[in-house]
């Protein structure tokens, strides 16, 4: 009964497309289904309306939305019914490939509207690509997307630029932003087209009147804290040269507006969990912000309240999105605000092995995928990196009735650069501040990505 009360053939049919019954099923179930699950929260209209009406104009965003939607309803089927899927699904891959490649051939008649497509399309395959666990090609694909951004100057683009595009130029920017932060978190090296970062962020003097209007505020502060740890953070260099000025400054006056912006503004009731995620981000940037980089990885000590407050953030975080996932199909991926990342920074950067090791088992118990990154794999990497220092060190020691190890600077990893394999693998390549300075090769784990 239920399913003869779905009515998919009367879906529109996608004006540059002849949509089989097959493909109006999968464009329908996107839309009752699964839109709301990947598109994640504080996104406003822009999956539900911009998305929509878009992939019915432009046939990459179609095949696209029919990939991504067929890929994640086959992670609920029987292995029979999932193996037919997939043949369904890598022809709808295939086919937004090909009509990319195609408006990639007359590149130099792209107007706005047509790089907002090709970038977004290609976020969602990325997405395709993250949940068919082939992460070597989820981030091939995301370096190239990255790649045209910068080459467009999309990242510079005015959110309130108006042009044709039935997308939203500033939650286009938005998932490009997001994807840069995921992706830099994957090397610690320089990509070729990371050549220039934001001198400033502007913060308007608008009150908030939603957290989607917050969190489009803030994801160029993190995005532009990300490129600056890249960039200006010289892995030789322990400290600050003398009289230089700290490359942070710039941004302190915008983290202010923006966190007094976010302390006045009312959170409407529901919303609490995603004020809490944004929090969390928050928490990062304080990290960044009061990181005492003439001391290196020593510079962490003294924000262990920061960190402790971030996984207590986290579990309500992860409390509310198991309130939602009770209710119906589980969350295995999602385009939102990622609740990964922040636990990484904690497992990462946290002086104190036992909030470490905490952070590390709630990225376990998170299970997702979150856009480029797998909260699994992210704690693995992490794993390796706390065995990496520890067997580089001795002694213990006790502090606040905690057992701390006390991490000597040269042991500290400086950094990690991963390298996805095939066969559904990944080296990570680990090196301590004292492998940098002495121009060693480091230590290289393979893990399961």
């Amino acid at each position: 009964m239920l399913l003869s009360a779905r009515q998919p053939h009367h879906e529109p049919t996608p004006l540059c497309a002849n949509a089989s019954t097959r493909e109006r099923q999968v464009f329908y179930d996107f839309r009752t289904r699964n839109l709301s699950l990947i598109s994640g929260t504080m996104c406003g209209d822009f999956w539900t309306l911009d998305v929509l009406q878009t992939a019915q104009v432009y046939p990459a965003m179609w095949h696209a939305v029919l990939c991504i939607s067929s890929t994640y309803s086959s992670l609920q089927m029987p292995t029979a019914a999932s193996t037919r899927q997939k043949h369904f699904t890598l022809s709808q891959c295939n086919a937004a490939i090909r009509h990319i490649s195609s408006s990639m051939a007359s590149h130099e008649h792209l107007g706005l509207a047509d790089k907002q497509v090709i970038l977004l399309t290609s976020v969602l395959l990325v997405g395709f690509c993250s949940l068919q666990d082939d992460a070597k090609q989820a981030s091939r694909i995301a370096d190239h997307t990255l790649a045209l951004c910068y080459k467009w100057n999309l990242f510079d683009l005015d959110s309130n630029t108006s042009s044709n595009a039935i997308l939203s130029p500033a939650f286009v920017v938005g998932q490009m932003q997001r994807l840069l932060v995921q992706y830099l978190w994957l090397d610690n090296r320089v990509p070729c087209w990371l050549t220039r970062q934001a001198s400033t962020v502007s913060i308007s003097g608008k009150p908030f009147a939603s957290l989607t209007e917050a969190l489009l505020e803030l994801q160029p502060l993190l995005a532009a804290f990300q490129v600056l740890m890249h960039i200006e953070r010289a892995p030789f260099v322990l400290k600050l040269a003398e009289g230089a000025s700290d490359p942070r400054a710039r941004f302190v006056m915008a983290v202010a507006a923006w966190k007094g912006k976010f302390a006045s503004m009312r959170v409407a009731d529901g919303d609490g969990n995603d004020a809490e995620l944004l929090q969390l981000w928050v928490c990062c940037v304080d990290l960044v912000l009061g990181h005492e980089i003439g001391q290196a990885e020593f510079g962490f000590d003294r924000l262990q309240p920061i960190h402790a407050r971030m996984l207590s953030l986290a579990e309500q975080a992860m409390q509310g999105q198991a309130d939602v996932t009770s209710r119906g199909t589980c969350r295995y991926f999602s385009f939102g605000l990622s609740l990964c990342e922040p636990l990484y920074v904690v497992a990462r950067s946290c002086r104190d092995s036992l909030q470490r090791r905490r952070a590390i088992g709630l990225l376990r118990r998170l299970n997702r995928t979150e856009g480029l990154l797998k909260s699994a794999f992210l704690a693995d990497v992490a794993e390796a990196w706390l065995h990496a220092e520890e067997s580089d060190s001795r002694a213990w020691t006790l502090s606040e009735g905690h057992r701390v190890r006390p991490h000597a600077c040269p042991h500290r990893i400086w950094g990690v650069s991963v390298t996805f394999l095939d066969g559904g693998l990944a080296r990570v390549w680990l090196r301590s501040l004292e492998e940098v300075v002495l121009g060693q090769s480091g230590k290289t784990v393979v893990i399961k990505s």
